[in-house]
């Protein structure tokens, strides 16, 4: 990796020395001690300013190692990780200007961590401006967009905008159409989240489309007698069951068709969720 390269004196400082303390570092990371590494290289990021400038390189390579460390530890969440990984967007936006795929990185990492700490409206800049960048370099089509506009669906949702959450869902999905195909089971997420929105925009009967397209690609995928088609009947004829203007028929149908595909099976075979709330017990990790 770059920032790796840049310590250990590679490309175009083949002379350097080793840096002991990365050693260390390898290791604490290495143990899964990710505070200590994390303590460890703040602690070293006087001496790096000092002897490269506060504005290096090195100084920038520090900083990334130090975000993934918190990564590792699990604060991503939290404001120390954002200040750290804004602090990288600023340097490597200096260093490399504010348009680079590198900064477009950085920008997907900070607004991750403003999504993981329910600030849609902090993340949702951050987004736009990743997907602009990403855009610029690899074109419309690149199939790295598919989990930032699904991102972006996301919290235009959760701000209220149900109109252009679909409207990104559906590039979502003719994204992951053309690099998958039109049965992949890859598409199952995103089509659920887009007749989540249809539905929430009153378009109860192009939701139940959504819900049928839903249903085919998993017969299609996994079989007719598939827990996982079984499942999905029953899920979407009971989300389904209040939605204006939606034949109950249709629902019943599937409803029905789920309970008789379960039912014909060994207990053994059913779904953990479903054998448990047979036996009306929580399920158990094992069982998983």
């Amino acid at each position: 990796m770059r920032f790796f390269a840049r310590f250990h004196g590679l490309g175009s400082r083949r002379s350097a020395p080793p840096v002991p303390w990365l050693e260390e570092w390898s290791d604490l990371d290495g143990r899964g001690a990710f505070g200590e590494a994390a303590d460890l290289i703040r602690s070293r990021l006087p001496a790096i300013e000092q002897a490269h400038g506060s504005t290096s390189e090195e100084v920038a390579s520090a900083l990334i190692m130090l975000t993934i460390t918190l990564g590792q530890a699990g604060q991503r969440a939290t404001s120390d990780f954002r200040t750290v990984v804004s602090r990288v967007l600023e340097l490597e936006t200096r260093l490399h200007g504010p348009e680079t795929p590198v900064a477009a990185m950085h920008l997907e990492t900070l607004a991750r961590s403003f999504l993981a700490a329910r600030d849609y409206r902090a993340a949702e800049p951050l987004l736009r401006r990743y997907l602009r960048i990403w855009e610029n370099h690899h074109g419309p089509d690149a199939a790295k967009l598919v989990e930032s506009l699904s991102d972006l669906a996301f919290v235009r949702a959760r701000l209220g905008d149900t109109a252009e959450a679909t409207r990104l869902l559906e590039r979502a999905v003719g994204f992951l159409e053309r690099y998958n195909g039109l049965e992949s089971p890859s598409l199952l997420p995103l089509l659920e989240a887009l007749a989540v929105e249809i539905r929430e925009s009153g378009n109860s009967l192009e939701a139940l489309n959504v819900c049928r397209r839903i249903i085919s690609i998993q017969e299609k995928n996994f079989g007719p007698l598939s827990n996982e088609l079984a499942m999905a009947l029953g899920k979407y004829a009971l989300w389904l069951r209040d939605a204006p203007g939606v034949d109950s028929e249709v629902l019943k149908n599937w409803f029905a068709r789920g309970v008789t595909i379960l039912s014909e099976k060994p207990q053994e075979q059913l779904p953990p969720e479903l054998r448990a709330r047979l036996r009306k017990q929580p399920v158990k990790d094992d069982a998983r």
